[in-house]
């Protein structure tokens, strides 16, 4: 494991949009029950709190505080990438045998077998993902990627995709360390 005092850590934000999206259907969907009953102020303030709790945490866990855990560090001999509570890898330079971009939403034909499918083990909002997912090709990857636009990693365990916020400088960090 890295020493995770001295990593360059890379966020892999989720769009606040979706964030805003998610607490108002908390908000409609506790709002729907609340009025299905019509059964006066009291009532309806239980329902509420009945629905709008549990909700708000569930969501509250899976919008702000999972995406919050989520990086990518650069350490001296290796990479981290934590998709916690999901997956968290860490990976040798030595072992990453290739780096390329990709456009996860449309790829290029001789990418098409990488294109993203079905949680194993994740969170899926949007184009953010954060976790294990099958690929076309049947195989597993490790994606913490924020956009359709994505740095994949291929290793000998197989492959990563990461969007971190700040693309070209972990391009670029990836070819100080060796990595292309």
């Amino acid at each position: 494991m890295t020493d995770e005092s001295n990593l360059e850590l890379y966020a892999v934000p989720m769009s606040r949009l979706w964030q805003v999206l998610y607490l108002l259907g908390v908000a409609a969907t506790a709002g729907a029950v609340a009025w299905s009953f019509k059964v006066g102020f009291t009532w309806s303030a239980i329902c509420l709190l009945v629905v709008g709790i549990p909700l708000g945490a569930l969501y509250w866990y899976m919008i702000f505080y999972a995406p919050s855990r989520i990086y990518l560090g650069m350490g001296e001999t290796s990479l981290t990438v934590a998709a916690a509570p999901f997956a968290v890898r860490v990976v040798p330079y030595a072992e990453i045998e290739r780096v390329f971009e990709i456009d996860l939403k449309n790829p290029a034909p001789e990418n098409e077998s990488l294109k993203p499918g079905k949680s194993k083990r994740g969170l899926k909002v949007g184009s953010y993902r954060a976790g294990i997912f099958k690929i076309a090709s049947g195989k597993e990857a490790l994606f913490a990627v924020s956009r359709k636009n994505a740095i994949g990693l291929r290793t000998s365990e197989g492959f990563i995709f990461v969007s971190p916020s700040r693309m070209q400088h972990f391009r670029e960090m990836l070819a100080a360390y060796g990595v292309s």
